[in-house]
C-alpha cells in the first residue's frame, strides 16, 4: 500500500534489522559514496535515520532517459505523533485531492494516513504523493505478470529487489 501509479521496480528492505546484523553496516558501506549521499538526502527527507525504519520500499518511475524518479514508503520503528512528522518535513502545506489529502513542501511531499499517531507513510514528489492520495494510500493494481513474483516475495527478507523485465533495458 501507499505506492503510487506506473511503479516499474520495487527495492524492499529492512534497514533497522539489516544495520543489526554484524555485517550490516559494512555491507551498506561498500556500497560506496553514491549510497552514502542518496542514504544522506532520504534520511533529510524523511526526518528520521534508517536505523529507526523497520522497513523502506522504495518504488522506481520511469523519466524518459533520465534516471528512475523514486518515492518511498517508510515504516518506522515506533510511532510518532502526526504533528512531529510533520515538523521534522519542515511543515509541508495539506494539498486535497479527489481521494485523501497529501502534504506538500519544497522540496518533498508526503503521505500520511489517517490518525494521530503514524508508523507508516509515504514521500516522494508531489505527483506521486497525489497519485497516492487519489487511491487513499491502496496500492495500484499491480502490473500485468507481475502478481506470481509479487506473492512469492517474503516480507521477512532484508532485501528484495523486483523489476518489470522491460524497464531494465541498455
Amino acid at each position: 500500500s501507499m505506492l503510487p501509479f506506473e511503479s516499474m521496480g520495487f527495492i524492499a528492505l529492512r534497514p533497522k534489522d539489516l544495520l543489526g546484523e554484524k555485517e550490516g553496516p559494512n555491507l551498506l558501506q561498500s556500497l560506496g559514496p553514491a549510497f552514502a549521499k542518496w542514504r544522506r538526502r532520504l534520511e533529510e527527507q524523511a526526518g528520521f535515520p534508517i536505523e529507526e525504519m523497520d522497513q523502506l520500499i522504495v518504488s522506481l518511475h520511469p523519466k524518459g532517459d533520465e534516471v528512475p524518479e523514486a518515492a518511498y514508503v517508510i515504516t518506522l520503528a515506533a510511532e510518532i505523533e502526526r504533528s512531529e512528522l510533520l515538523s521534522k518535513m519542515g511543515d509541508p502545506e495539506a494539498q486535497p485531492t479527489e481521494g485523501d489529502s497529501f502534504y506538500a513542501g519544497e522540496n518533498i511531499a508526503c503521505y500520511l494516513p489517517e490518525g494521530e499517531m503514524v508508523k507508516r507513510f509515504a514521500i516522494g514528489s508531489s505527483e506521486r504523493m497525489k497519485d497516492v492520495a487519489e487511491l487513499a494510500g491502496d496500492p495500484p493494481p499491480p502490473r500485468a505478470g507481475t502478481e506470481p513474483v509479487i506473492r512469492a516475495t517474503d516480507a521477512d527478507r532484508h532485501l528484495t529487489i523486483l523489476f518489470v523485465p522491460y524497464f531494465v533495458s541498455t
